[in-house]
């Protein structure tokens, strides 16, 4: 016999959780045909009766290079950066990653789900990305859920990076 507490799998409202990646496919291809990684990543948090709810969400990251940011962001903040820079990633360099996870609702094909919006540190609870020319940028909400802007930190930001 095995003891545990269940969990509901349900919408999550929007806001930041804590996430583990359970799952990854470094060899899939988009709709576009061009190779991509996909992460499964189940997210879990408490509901205000202390409830722990949970939901798996899939994130696409397309390997082309205007949208490569997205998944450097992931590995910087997984610890994965070196393997990012070599060129090289496999699905168990993801598998057991933890990080924090900002989660959206949307509608998708009539149907509604959450959508990852930006992924922040465990330990620091930012974003932090880096630009084309170097420069440290972070995710910043937009007012429209279907899109992110990046700007660059303030001048006295102590990003790491």
């Amino acid at each position: 016999m095995v003891r545990f507490v269940p969990v509901n799998e349900e919408i999550l409202p929007k806001a930041r959780y804590e996430g583990e990646i359970i799952n990854a496919n470094c060899n899939g291809t988009s709709n576009s045909g061009n190779p991509q990684i996909i992460l499964t990543i189940m997210v879990s948090g408490k509901k205000d009766d202390g409830t722990t709810v949970c939901n798996t969400i899939y994130d696409y990251f397309p390997l082309i290079p205007k949208m490569l940011y997205k998944i450097r962001a992931v590995c910087r903040i997984t610890g994965l950066f070196e393997k990012y820079q070599a060129g090289e990633l496999f699905d168990e360099d993801f598998i057991g990653k933890k990080l924090l996870v900002d989660v959206e609702e949307e509608i998708y094909k009539g149907k509604e789900q959450n959508k990852i919006a930006g992924y922040a540190l465990i330990s620091e609870g930012i974003s932090p990305l880096t630009a084309k020319d170097g420069a440290n940028i972070m995710l910043v909400p937009n007012k429209n859920p279907s899109q992110q802007t990046m700007e660059p930190p303030p001048a006295d930001s102590d990003i790491p990076f």
